[in-house]
Formats: structure tokens, sequence, C-alpha cells
């Protein structure tokens, strides 16, 4: 399990890392504002608990139940959102590096 988290981290990183690139086409700022991906999929997950918790309360014992692993699910879209503007900003894969060892 430890070994899939690292693995799992190594391709955020990696992705964000080529994601980068875009910076050599797109403007920088406009790269940045992928660190508003983070705020919609919170706001999306906080929008979907509210509806859940209009259902039957038949239906709310069984998504207790189901909850109980809630801390098992991986979401990809906020880290690459954050990483990808922070390593844009740094033009050389040297620079990008030393920022992924730090």
């Amino acid at each position: 399990m430890i070994l899939g988290q690292f693995i799992g981290i190594g391709l955020l990183v990696g992705l964000s890392a080529l994601g980068s690139f875009m910076s050599l086409i797109i403007p920088i700022y406009i790269i940045g504002l992928l660190g508003i991906v983070p705020i919609v999929i919170g706001v999306q997950k906080i929008l979907s608990l509210r509806l859940k918790r209009k259902t039957y309360s038949r239906q709310i014992v069984e998504d207790r139940r189901n909850n109980n692993l809630a801390f098992t699910e991986v979401t990809g879209g906020d880290n690459i959102g954050v990483y990808t503007p922070i390593f844009a900003q740094y033009n050389h894969p040297i620079e990008i590096s030393l920022l992924i060892i730090k």
C-alpha cells in the first residue's frame, strides 16, 4: 500500500512536470489558472454531500457504511492543478528536478 502511494505521487509529479512544458506555448499566467481546479473539486464534493443528505434515512445509513473507506479515494486533479503552475515557472529541467527533490 505504501509503495502504491509512492508510485501514485511519482506519477502525479511526473505528469505535472510534463504539463509544465505547456509554458513554452501558453503564457504562465494562464497556466496559473489551473490552481482553480482544487477549488472546483472541493465545491463539487461539498455539493454532492449536501445532495446526499436530502435522501431517505435508509440511504444515509448505507452511505455511512460506504464512507468508512472514503479515505482511500484518491483524486490527482488537485495535485496536478497545483504542481503544474509551480513547475511552469521554471524553464530548465535541472530547476524542476531540484524543486521535486525539495
